[in-house]
């Protein structure tokens, strides 16, 4: 899976700017899936689900999230990338919803 910025859309910014391609699986039969064309080796070649999200209505303390690769798309932060493997592996980090919880974790403030 690609993960290009849009600053990486010329060359050379896209040996700076863009990240991958990181392995990943899945077909249509598979859940959260890349797209797939069928005429083609595989590869993903046209879209796969990004944002996942579980809400917890009646707890929201309780629910996860994740994007790729990362929350940043400044180049250097520590969340460049920093979300990637755990998407790559389907998994999820918990979303902050109350605020002393948000200013517990809080690294900085912009």
């Amino acid at each position: 899976m690609p993960f290009p910025h849009a600053k990486g859309m010329q060359k050379p910014l896209d040996l700076v700017f863009n990240r991958g391609p990181l392995p990943i699986g899945g077909d249509t039969d598979t859940p959260c899936q890349p797209a797939m064309l069928h005429q083609v080796p595989y590869d993903n070649k046209a879209w796969a689900p990004s944002l996942r999200q579980i809400v917890n209505m009646g707890d929201l303390s309780r629910c996860q999230v994740i994007i790729p690769p990362g929350q940043s798309g400044r180049l250097g932060s520590a969340h460049y990338v920093g979300l990637a493997e755990f998407w790559i592996r389907g998994k999820v980090r918990p979303k902050l919803w109350a605020w002393e919880r948000i200013e517990r974790e809080a690294e900085g403030r912009l």
